[in-house]
This record gives C-alpha cells, sequence and structure tokens, in this order.
C-alpha cells in the first residue's frame, strides 16, 4: 500500500509544474544554421576535387621527368658510387 501511495506521490508531482515556453526564435535560428551549413557544404566537394588534382599533376610531374632524365645518369653519380662502393664493401671485380 505504501509503494502505491508514493508512486502516485511521484506520479502527481509534476501537474503542479509549468508547461515550458518555447524560444519565439527558436525556428529562425534553426533556419539560418540550416542555411549556414548550406553555404559552408558547398566546398565540401572542392577540396577533395582540389587534393585529387594535385595528386595526378604530382604524377604527370614525376613521369615527365622519369621518361626525360630516368635513363641518362651522370657521370659524377657512377663515379661516386663505385668509389664508395669499392672503398666501402671492398667488392672484387669478377
Amino acid at each position: 500500500m505504501e509503494t502505491k501511495l508514493k508512486i502516485e506521490k511521484v506520479l502527481h508531482s509534476m501537474d503542479s509544474a509549468n508547461p515550458v515556453e518555447p524560444n519565439p526564435y527558436l525556428y529562425e535560428k534553426v533556419v539560418a544554421r540550416l542555411n549556414a551549413k548550406a553555404a559552408s557544404s558547398r566546398g565540401y566537394l572542392l577540396r577533395p576535387a582540389l587534393m585529387m588534382l594535385v595528386v595526378v599533376v604530382l604524377n604527370v610531374f614525376t613521369v615527365y621527368f622519369y621518361l626525360n632524365n630516368g635513363s641518362k645518369s651522370s657521370s659524377i653519380e657512377d663515379d661516386f658510387a663505385k668509389e664508395y662502393f669499392d672503398n666501402e664493401y671492398q667488392f672484387e671485380k669478377l
């Protein structure tokens, strides 16, 4: 019996509470935020497109320079590599 009284007391405790009044400008705030997000979402597709463009340009330059200079090796680099490996590791010629 006591639990029923406690339950009834709890259920009726909110009867005297006043209803909550919403902010009169709440709708305008929500609409303004949605418009701001829509304006900022335009850059959402622009950033990945620019990043892909940068990657493609870098790849094109890499392929271009590799094809033009890849087969040519400077004699200075060859001499240095030969001297380094001959002195450092003391390879014997076959």
